[in-house]
This record gives C-alpha cells, sequence and structure tokens, in this order.
C-alpha cells in the first residue's frame, strides 16, 4: 500500500541518516578531543600570561624604584659637586700654607688660632665630602647598570608576553572553528533524525489506527569528612561559588528536549574567581566532554559539589579546599559560546537542587 511504502520509505531514511549520523559521531569524537586539545592548550598559555604578568608588574615596581633612587643619587651628587666647589674655593682662599707657617705669620694669636681652626675644619670637611661624593658615585653606577640589566629584563617579559598571546589567540581561533564544526555536524543531524522518527511515529499511530478499524470492520462484517561539620546542616546558608544571573535553573528542559539540567548555569564575566562553597578534597580536576574543565570537590558524607565549564583551574586531584578559596576562574570551556559557571550538588547518585542549599 501507499503507506506501507511510504513507512518503508522512512525507515530506510532513518537507517541511512543513523549511520550517517554513527561516522559524524566519529567526527564529533575527533572534533571533542581536539576541542579538548585546544582548551587545555588555552588554559597552559593563560597561566603562562598570568605569571608573565605577576613577572612583569614585580620587574616594572622594581625598575620604578630603581629609577627614583637614581634620581635621588644624581640629586645628592649635584648637591656634593655644589660643596665640594665651595670647599676647594674656600682651600684656595686660604692657599695652601702648612699650619707651622701659620703660626709663625706673625699674626695675632687670635687670628692664628682662628685661621688654623678655619683650615683644619675645610680639610675635614673636603675629605668627609669626598669620601660621600665617591660612595654616590659607585652608587649611581651600580644603579645605571641594574636599571639596564632590569629594562633588558622587562622588554625580554614584554616581548614574551605577546608571543604567548598571538598564540593564545590563534589558540582561540582554532577552537572557534572546532565550535562551528561540532554544531554544524551534530545539531542538522540530530534534528533530522529526531524529525524522521518523529514522523514515522506519526505514521505508524495512524497505521495502527487503520489497522484497527479494519479489524473492526472485518469483526463487525464476521472477521562529606573533609566537611567541618555535617554538610547537611549548612542547606540554605552556603554562599554562592560566582555572583551572577543563572541562565539555566535545576531541573529545567535542555534545548526543549527531555534532558533537564541536574545543576544550574550562573553567567558570569570571564575570569572572574570561582570559589569554593565549603572545605573539602578535590577528587577531579580535568576536562570533561559536555562539562570543560571541571573541579569536583568531596565535601564528606556522600555529599559532592562540581563546579564546570572553567577556563583555569587553580586546583590539581588530591588538593584540600578551604571555604571561599578560589579554585578556578570563570570560563567558556566544553564548547560555550558565553562564559558562566556550571554548578551541581549531588547526595550520592542523587542531583539535588542547588538554589534550595545556597543562601537566598
Amino acid at each position: 500500500t501507499p503507506s506501507a511504502a511510504r513507512l518503508s520509505e522512512i525507515n530506510r531514511s532513518i537507517a541511512a541518516t543513523k549511520a550517517h549520523l554513527e561516522h559524524t559521531r566519529l567526527d564529533q569524537a575527533q572534533a571533542q578531543s581536539a576541542l579538548k586539545a585546544t582548551e587545555a592548550a588555552s588554559q597552559h598559555l593563560m597561566n603562562a600570561l598570568t605569571h608573565t604578568q605577576e613577572k612583569l608588574t614585580q620587574t616594572t615596581a622594581h625598575l620604578h624604584d630603581l629609577q627614583t633612587q637614581t634620581a635621588e643619587a644624581r640629586a645628592a651628587l649635584t648637591t656634593q659637586n655644589h660643596i665640594l666647589i665651595q670647599l676647594l674655593q674656600a682651600t684656595y682662599m686660604l692657599g695652601n700654607t702648612p699650619s707651622w707657617q701659620i703660626w709663625l705669620s706673625g699674626r695675632d694669636l687670635t687670628t692664628t688660632t682662628r685661621l688654623q681652626i678655619y683650615a683644619n675644619a675645610i680639610s675635614t670637611a673636603l675629605t668627609d665630602t669626598l669620601t660621600k661624593w665617591q660612595k654616590t658615585v659607585n652608587w649611581l653606577m651600580y644603579l645605571t647598570e641594574s636599571t639596564s640589566r632590569h629594562s633588558a629584563v622587562l622588554f625580554e617579559l614584554q616581548q614574551q608576553q605577546k608571543t604567548t598571546q598571538v598564540e593564545l589567540n590563534h589558540t582561540l581561533s582554532e577552537r572557534e572553528q572546532l565550535l562551528v564544526q561540532l554544531h554544524e555536524e551534530v545539531s542538522t543531524e540530530t534534528q533530522t533524525l529526531r524529525q524522521l522518527e518523529a514522523d514515522k511515529l506519526a505514521l505508524e499511530k495512524m497505521l495502527t489506527r487503520l489497522i484497527q478499524q479494519a479489524a473492526k470492520r472485518a469483526h463487525t462484517q464476521g472477521g562529606g569528612i573533609f566537611w567541618t561539620g555535617d554538610f547537611r546542616r549548612a542547606h540554605g546558608h552556603l554562599p554562592w561559588p560566582v555572583k551572577g544571573p543563572i541562565m539555566h535553573h535545576f531541573g529545567a528542559s535542555i534545548h526543549g528536549s527531555e534532558l533537564t539540567w541536574n545543576g544550574v548555569v550562573i553567567s558570569a564575566p570571564l575570569n572572574q574567581p570561582v570559589r569554593a562553597i565549603a572545605a573539602g578534597q578535590v577528587v577531579f580536576a580535568d576536562w570533561m566532554s559536555g562539562y570543560g574543565f571541571l573541579i569536583i570537590v568531596n565535601q564528606g558524607h556522600g555529599f559532592m559539589t562540581l563546579y564546570g565549564r572553567n577556563r583555569v583551574l587553580y586546583k590539581h586531584t588530591g588538593d584540600t579546599v578551604r571555604p571561599g578559596e578560589t579554585i578556578s576562574l570563570i570560563g567558556e570551556s566544553g564548547g560555550l559560546d558565553q562564559p558562566g559557571l556550571y554548578f551541581a550538588i549531588r547526595e550520592g547518585t542523587k542531583s539535588v537542587n542547588p538554589e534550595l542549599w545556597l543562601t537566598h
């Protein structure tokens, strides 16, 4: 019959689509692997940028101190030069007369004594000033050399920062291309399969109804450990891991499908700190398909908290965390096109609503 032929045609189309989708899934797995690699590379480069920036800040501050000290040393040297000139002029005016000649000059005793005291004072001041002048010159030479050395280090760090930034931009560009590829390959095939299956279901229902009607006619015609206290007691009083509006609520449908969110997704700016809501131990800290860079913290007493889609992880498996400690930075890993944090609480194998556990 035409309906049976149509059903057979749909079945063949579904089989072909499934076969294509299986091939696409292999491509998708490769793309997911590439996505993991690019996001891991991005995390490494961002850590390198952060480390270099810290060195840049320290070097710049040290260079500023050196420049300040150099300016002070130059000012001191200028003052000492002025004093030396005055002392040398005074020495010249006194003349290079030995002290015994001053006493035998025939002047009265008071004048002779005053001249001798004056000459001794000038000589002492000249010696002291020359000593200070030499120390200042040596210090200024050291400051000049140190400034030159730190300037070279600063330039090298700036070049390193530029190179790393270029590499990061390239890696992020590769990530964007992978996301486009993933979305194009998966979403259209999935939508086609769902539509074909919906068509098949509708046709089968119609055929079933027609068969039932035909049968009826025929019959008529004759035919927690790490938590300092019981984690459960903190219900409703735990701090939020990050501030921001909720993009997806617990239990809400995912893209209109039967799948629902078993956590919440909180919108937040890139690189905003993510803080642990309670003390515990990290039992997982790595990239996972669909969740990006994910940290899972064991809170003890059968409870675990999950922090996903991060850009940078600051904790590793086995690390302990303190309440309020920064454990990661907000990101868009795992194939997201906008930054946010996936956060979930598990009690054993059961997902619980985080919004009921956090402060209102």
